[in-house]
């Protein structure tokens, strides 16, 4: 994303709002094959196309430095507790609608 003018901008709070045209770019560089219905994937490859430009209006925070130092500890301090006992892992009460275990499920972060 690449911001083309900030029309309205808020300093607050250690944090940076703003509002204003942007353009988006997006490219691919592969496709996959999928079997319709189980979503098997038979493929994968490479494809050539061009660049793909939006403009649009977007709204976005910008994080200043006192306000991330402690969230930067914190991840630093957790990359050294030895798995499993953090995975990135973030207990949820979700349950499917056929669920019929009592654990709860977990959502995996990248």
């Amino acid at each position: 994303m690449r911001v083309i003018r900030g029309q309205e901008e808020i300093d607050s709070g250690g944090a940076h709002h703003a509002y204003g045209p942007v353009q988006v770019v997006s490219q691919f560089s592969s496709y996959r094959q999928v079997k319709l219905h189980t979503h098997e994937t038979l493929g994968v490859g490479p494809i050539d196309l061009p660049e793909q430009v939006l403009e649009t209006d977007a709204w976005w925070l910008a994080f200043g430095d006192e306000l991330l130092e402690p969230l930067r500890a914190e991840v630093e301090r957790r990359a050294h507790i030895p798995e499993p006992a953090y995975e990135g892992r973030v207990p949820t009460s979700a349950r499917s609608s056929n669920s019929s275990d009592s654990a709860p499920r977990l959502i995996r972060f990248p």
